[in-house]
């Protein structure tokens, strides 16, 4: 079964900060609670996570990074069976989507340089 989390009703309806130490709702929190989890289960059973950002404020890009391209750079997932198995909805704020590719593709590529030395 694939899944939906819409951050507004799953999560709250608006985001910190990037780390857990910065204050509620931060964008590691929601990656080691919600994201990291959610996503791994989704490769696992060859399913779909949707995440939804439409009704929330706050969407930093500081906690985009770190949701998006922390699960890469700290949890080491791939980056190719993220994108596989990840759908983003963000009607109200198109220009998250364009971001979190930026990031995802940056942790992408700082992982092929770390590992490749």
């Amino acid at each position: 079964m694939n899944k939906t989390v819409k951050i507004r009703d799953d999560y709250n309806w608006s985001t910190g900060s990037r780390l857990i130490i910065e204050g509620p709702h931060s964008g590691e929190d929601f990656r080691i609670k919600f994201f990291y989890p959610m996503i791994i289960d989704a490769i696992a059973s060859n399913e779909t996570l949707t995440i939804d950002f439409d009704g929330g404020i706050g969407y930093g890009t500081s906690w985009l990074e770190e949701v998006f391209g922390g699960v890469i750079r700290k949890d080491r997932v791939d980056a190719q069976d993220v994108r596989k198995h990840l759908r983003l909805i963000a009607t109200q704020q198109p220009y998250i989507l364009r971001l979190v590719d930026k990031y995802m593709k940056q942790a992408e590529e700082k992982a092929r340089l770390q590992f490749a030395n």
